[in-house]
C-alpha cells in the first residue's frame, strides 16, 4: 500500500471514530506528501535529560493531585444544590476524559462529598430520570434530537443506566431515548403517487432467564406462641414483578404478596403461632414471578411442637432411712403428647438412673443401697422431658440416720418425751369440682358473671357452689378465644403465685407445698413454677435440718434416775390435736 493510500485511510477512520474511541484524542492529520518525508526521516537519537526519575513522579504526583482538587471543587459546586443535573454530568465527563483520573477515583470523590453534604448515595437511574423531567419541562412538545442524543450518551451509553431501565423511564414521561429500530418502508404508486407509510416497529427479546429467590432468617422448630419472623429476597436479570409468601395449613392464613419494581427486592415479614396445633410440620412456599411471567418457587416447612410440660411425680419414698438400707421409689409421669427421657437423681451420691420413653405415659420403679453413705439430708430430684424439649421436676427429701450396732434402751423419765420427727406431709393435688348443672345452657356472658363473682370470694379452685377456675375453663370451652377468661385465669396464677411466695417468706411449709399445687393445677406451664418448687424443697430441707435427731445425739444424752416414791401426777384431760388446716396464716388474701 502506498504512503498516499494509507494517509487517506487514516483520515478516513479519524473522521468516522467508533464508539469505542468517541472519548479518545485523536491524532493531528498528516498530508500524504509529508508521508514520505517522515517514514524516510532517519530518528534522532533521543536527548539527555537532565529530569531524574523521581522528579518525574513527583510532577505526576502532582499533577494527579491538582486534578482530584478540581475534580471535587467542581463536584462540591453541583451538589450544593442536592442534585447533578445533564449538563453538569457531560462538563464532568469531558473533564475526567481530559484528566488523569480514573472512573473508580471520581466516583470515590463523589461518594465522599456526599457523605459529607449528607446526601443520599448516587443512584444513576434517579439521575436518568430526573434529566428526562429536565428535557421534557424544557421542551414540553419536542426535545430536540441533540439533547436525547447527549442524554443517551451520558447515562445508556455509557452503561450507567441499563438500557431497558431507560427505556421504561423514557416510556412513561414521554422521553425517546436513541434506541434501535426496525423501519419497514412500504411503498405502493397508484394514479402516479407515490405513498410511503413507515411501520415503525421494535422486536423485543424474549425473557426466558427465571428470577430467584431466598427465606432467610426461619428456623425448623418453633413453640406454641413463638413469633416467627423472616426476610424474602428476590432478584432477576431485568426486572421483577411480584413476591408473595403462604404457610399452608395456617389456622389465620399467613399469605403475602407484594407488587414490585426493579431487578432486587427485600420484603420482612412476621407472624404468631398462637393457637396453632402441634406436633405437626407447616409447609411454606415463596414465589418470584418477572416481568416476563418466568416463575421462581422455593418450598420449606417448618415444626410447631407444644409448650405444656409434662407431669412427673416420686412415689413410696420415706422420709427417713438408716445408713445401709435400700431405698425403693416408684416414679410417674406423663405428657399430652409425647415423652422422650426421664432422670432420677439423688445429689451427693453414685445414683443416677435414666430412661427413654416412648409414648404418652409410664411408671417406672427402682430401688439403690444407701451402704457407706454419709448420714445427713439428701436430695432426691426427678426430671421427664418430652418431646418438644419441654421438661418437669420433681423434688422429695429424706434423713439418712447413721448406722449404730446397739443402741441401750432408754426410759423415759415421767413427764419426758422421746418424739420423731414426722415424715414430710403428702401434699393433696386440688381438683377443681365441676360446675353444677344448670337448665339450659348459659350465655358467655352469664358465665363471665359467676366467673367474676367467685373470683371477687376467693372461690378460686374449691367452693360448693362451683369455683372460678371450673367457670373459666366452661367459657373457653364455648369461646376458645374469650380474652376476659383467660385474663382471669392469669390473675389466678398470679395470685397463687404471691401466695407461694408469702409461705416461704413466713416459713410456712404445708402452706407453700399446698400453694405450689395449686399454682400448677391453674398453670403448668407458669413460667415461677420450676424455682418456686425448688424453693419448697430447700425450705422443706431446713425444717427437717430443724427436727433430725441423730441416734448419736439420743445415745449420749444421760437419763436422769427416777425418783423415789414420785408423786403421782394429777391427771389432766387430754386436748385433740387439730388436724393441719388450709387457713394458716399468710400474708395477702386468703384462696380457697
Amino acid at each position: 500500500m502506498s504512503n498516499a493510500a494509507s494517509a487517506e485511510k487514516n483520515l478516513e477512520s479519524m473522521t468516522n471514530p467508533s464508539e469505542e474511541e468517541d472519548f479518545k484524542v485523536l491524532p493531528p492529520i498528516v498530508e500524504s506528501e509529508q508521508v514520505d518525508e517522515a517514514v524516510n526521516r532517519p530518528t534522532p537519537p533521543p536527548a539527555k535529560s537532565a529530569v531524574t526519575e523521581a522528579a518525574v513522579i513527583k510532577l505526576i504526583t502532582e499533577g494527579v493531585a491538582a486534578q482530584e482538587t478540581e475534580y471535587t471543587r467542581e463536584i462540591e459546586d453541583f451538589l450544593k444544590v442536592g442534585s447533578i443535573t445533564l449538563k453538569e454530568r457531560m462538563l464532568l465527563d469531558t473533564h475526567l476524559r481530559e484528566s488523569d483520573l480514573d472512573r473508580e477515583q471520581a466516583d470515590t470523590i463523589e461518594h465522599e462529598i456526599r457523605a459529607r453534604f449528607n446526601l443520599k448515595p448516587r443512584s444513576w437511574t434517579k439521575e436518568y430520570r430526573n434529566s428526562c423531567h429536565a428535557l421534557k419541562k424544557q421542551s414540553p412538545h419536542r426535545i430536540p434530537k441533540q439533547d436525547l442524543t447527549h442524554l443517551y450518551d451520558t447515562y445508556v451509553r455509557s452503561q450507567r443506566v441499563p438500557k431497558d431501565k431507560a427505556e421504561e423511564i423514557s416510556s412513561l414521561l414521554g422521553v425517546k431515548p436513541e434506541r434501535t429500530w426496525i423501519y419497514h418502508w412500504i411503498a405502493t404508486v397508484i394514479g402516479g403517487i407515490v405513498l410511503a407509510v413507515i411501520i415503525l416497529t421494535q422486536i423485543p427479546m424474549p425473557d426466558i432467564v427465571k428470577p430467584t429467590g431466598e427465606v432467610s432468617g426461619i428456623r425448623s422448630n418453633y413453640r406454641q406462641g413463638d413469633i416467627v419472623k423472616l426476610s424474602l429476597n428476590a432478584t432477576d436479570d431485568k426486572e421483577l414483578q411480584r413476591i408473595a409468601f403462604n404457610v399452608k395449613e395456617a389456622p389465620n392464613t399467613i399469605k403475602e404478596s407484594w407488587k414490585v419494581i426493579g431487578r432486587e427486592s427485600s420484603k420482612e415479614i412476621q407472624f404468631s403461632t398462637k393457637d396453632w396445633l402441634t406436633g405437626k410440620e407447616y409447609p411454606y412456599v415463596l414465589t418470584v414471578t418477572d416481568a416476563g411471567g418466568n416463575i421462581f418457587e422455593q418450598k420449606g416447612s417448618f415444626r410447631v411442637d407444644e409448650t405444656t410440660p409434662p407431669f412427673a411425680r416420686i412415689d413410696n419414698m420415706v422420709g427417713h432411712y438408716t445408713a445401709g438400707d435400700k431405698v425403693v421409689f416408684s416414679v410417674e409421669v406423663n405428657d399430652n403428647e409425647a415423652l422422650k427421657t426421664l432422670t432420677l437423681v439423688v445429689d451427693n451420691s453414685p445414683v443416677k438412673e435414666m430412661w427413654n420413653i416412648t409414648g404418652k405415659e409410664t411408671k417406672q420403679s427402682g430401688v439403690f443401697s444407701t451402704k457407706d453413705w454419709k448420714a445427713g439430708i439428701y436430695t432426691v430430684t426427678l426430671t421427664a422431658t418430652d418431646v418438644a424439649g419441654n421438661s418437669a421436676t420433681d423434688i422429695k427429701n429424706f434423713i439418712l440416720a447413721g448406722k449404730i450396732e446397739s443402741i441401750p434402751s432408754v426410759t423415759p423419765a415421767a413427764g419426758v418425751s422421746i418424739t420423731t420427727p414426722p415424715a414430710s406431709p403428702k401434699v393433696e393435688t386440688p381438683v377443681a369440682p365441676a360446675v353444677p348443672a344448670t337448665e339450659g345452657t348459659k350465655t358467655v356472658a352469664e358465665l363471665l358473671q359467676e366467673c367474676k363473682a367467685h373470683h371477687e370470694a376467693n372461690r378460686l379452685l374449691t367452693g360448693k357452689e362451683g369455683n372460678a377456675f371450673a367457670c373459666y375453663k366452661q367459657v373457653l370451652a364455648q369461646d376458645p378465644n374469650n380474652t376476659e377468661a383467660k385474663g382471669g385465669l392469669d390473675k389466678m396464677t398470679t395470685d397463687y403465685q404471691k401466695l407461694v411466695e408469702d409461705a416461704l417468706t413466713a416459713g410456712q411449709l404445708r402452706k407453700a407445698q399446698q400453694m405450689v399445687e395449686r399454682l400448677r393445677t391453674v398453670n403448668p406451664n407458669a413460667p415461677a413454677l420450676p424455682k418456686l418448687k425448688q424453693r419448697v424443697a430447700a425450705l422443706e430441707k431446713q425444717v427437717m435440718e430443724k427436727q433430725a435427731v441423730t441416734p448419736e445425739s439420743a445415745a449420749t444424752q444421760e437419763t436422769p434416775a427416777p425418783p423415789k416414791n414420785p408423786p403421782k401426777p394429777k391427771p389432766t384431760p387430754a386436748k385433740p390435736t387439730p388436724p393441719p388446716s388450709d387457713n394458716d396464716p399468710v400474708v395477702g388474701p386468703q384462696l380457697y
